[in-house]
Parts: structure tokens; sequence; C-alpha cells
């Protein structure tokens, strides 16, 4: 789950896909969101503002994993 600041920048499908791959290199899911929003911060900024270090628009996530059973 994720604010429209990560929306713009990545499709649904992208985010299952980009999702999946981080968790089968088995890290934990914390280090999962911290690289999407640092990631998601630079494409923000490269896209909207090449001047500013920092995306402009608020960002947040929350990754919900479910049981296998």
């Amino acid at each position: 789950m994720g604010c429209d600041g990560i929306w713009e920048q990545r499709s649904h499908q992208d985010m299952v896909k980009w999702v999946q791959k981080q968790m089968n290199r088995e890290i934990s899911n914390e280090a999962i969101l911290e690289q999407l929003l640092d990631e998601t911060v630079a494409d923000e900024t490269q896209a909207k503002d090449s001047k500013n270090k920092f995306g402009i628009d608020n960002m947040s996530a929350i990754l919900i994993q479910f049981d296998k059973k």
C-alpha cells in the first residue's frame, strides 16, 4: 500500500514485480520499503525538478505480507 507519490512513479503491476523480486532476495520488509522510497525520491527528483535533490511529493508505503497456510 502506498500514497499517490509512489503510484505516480510506478504502475501497480510494476510494483508487484519489483516487490516480488526484492522478497526473493530474502531481505527484510523494512529494507524493501527503504529502497522503494529511496528509488522513488530519486525518480521523482529527476522527473520533476533536476535542481532539487529531494522529492517534492509526500510518500508513504506499507508492505503487507500474508502467511501461506
